[in-house]
């Protein structure tokens, strides 16, 4: 018969170690999908405070100029790109605004002329937002979108408008 010696292994198992390493990747894979939302919620909510900023400007500019009429720029015009209507609000602005992203379709565009449920606006439009359900074009132009005319036409299911007048 044998009996126990005082001498005991010491250390983990390789199944102990599997099972440690396969908890931390599930952890880990929770823990990066969750964060890649938080960074898209992140930057739909500063592409919010961007038309907030922006509209700003143009009711700034608008007041300045003693005029009802916002800067003529019916192409479409991206903003922050230190051209085009980024000159005419420039003043009105600390800095330049360009979308956390500014690529592709994440972009701002200004249209003096966009027509939107049959009447002519002047609209600042986010081309594209992140998250689902965040999209407003649909409901404030009731159709299909119009093209901005340099290439660029706002989805129904990520863009973001914002009626100027």
């Amino acid at each position: 018969m044998k009996y126990l010696s005082s001498e005991t292994k010491r250390g983990f198992t390789f199944v102990e170690v599997l099972v440690a390493v396969a908890i931390l990747a599930v952890l880990s894979t929770i823990a990066m999908s969750t964060y890649q939302e938080v960074r898209k919620k992140s930057r739909d909510i500063q592409r919010r405070g961007d038309m907030e900023t922006l509209q700003v400007a143009f009711r700034t500019y608008r007041d300045v100029n003693s005029t009802n009429v916002l800067p003529a720029y019916a192409t479409g015009d991206l903003i922050g790109d230190s051209a085009g209507v980024d000159t005419a609000i420039s003043s009105f602005l600390t800095g330049t605004i360009v979308d956390p992203l500014n690529r592709d379709a994440n972009r701002y565009y200004y249209d003096s002329v966009h027509t939107c449920a049959g009447v002519d606006h002047a609209v600042l439009i986010v081309g594209a937002m992140e998250r689902s359900g965040q999209a407003n074009y649909e409901t404030v132009c009731d159709g299909t979108p119009e093209d901005l005319g340099n290439g660029v036409t706002p989805t129904i299911a990520n863009s973001y408008i914002v009626l100027l007048n």
